[in-house]
């Protein structure tokens, strides 16, 4: 009798330890879809159809990317709070999700808290040294620095990485 008591006892705390479902499929793949939408309504500068479209995924399934999103657009709404503040959940929603610290870093390098900002470029770097956009604005702020011959190893190293127009602007620029 103990022993059955023993084993119930087991199988109810057990059956209380709580496990996380997997992630429905579908809403992570319309999550996805929106936030590439939304990535690319960014980039052709409509900030209301981007907030729009990074919003309804993070409303569908929440990934770090729609929240990385939202903080891109509220920086470039001037809405530097709100920004911080989607660029830290981003990460903490997925401490793997690194572009959220770059995006952090540019956004305190444009607030002027450059040993902040330096801090971060090089942690995102650390942490996935193929990350070419992180090089890049990590190349910018060095060569701001006065720090040109850096500036220039890391921006070779972004054209390594990706073959982005961004990058042989810079390049072109004598960065």
């Amino acid at each position: 009798m103990k022993r059955l008591i023993l084993v119930v006892t087991a199988l109810l705390v057990g059956g209380c330890v709580a496990i996380s479902p997997e992630p429905p499929v579908m809403a992570v793949s319309r999550s996805l879809e929106l936030i590439d939408l939304g990535t690319t309504h960014l980039r052709q500068a409509e900030l209301d159809k981007a907030w729009a479209a990074f919003s309804l995924a993070h409303d569908i399934y929440p990934l770090p990317q729609a929240a990385d999103g939202l903080g891109c657009v509220a920086f470039l709404r001037g809405d530097f709070l709100g920004a911080e503040a989607f660029f830290v959940k981003a990460h903490q929603m997925d401490e793997s999700y690194h572009e959220a610290i770059g995006n952090l870093a540019l956004l305190y390098e444009h607030l002027g808290y450059l040993d902040q900002a330096q801090e971060l470029y090089q942690y995102v770097i650390d942490q996935n040294p193929d990350n070419f956009r992180a090089r890049n604005n990590f190349a910018v702020f060095l060569k701001e620095q006065q720090l040109p011959a850096q500036a220039r190893t890391h921006l070779l190293k972004a054209e390594a990485s990706s073959f982005h127009p961004l990058v042989r602007n810079n390049l072109e620029q004598k960065l």
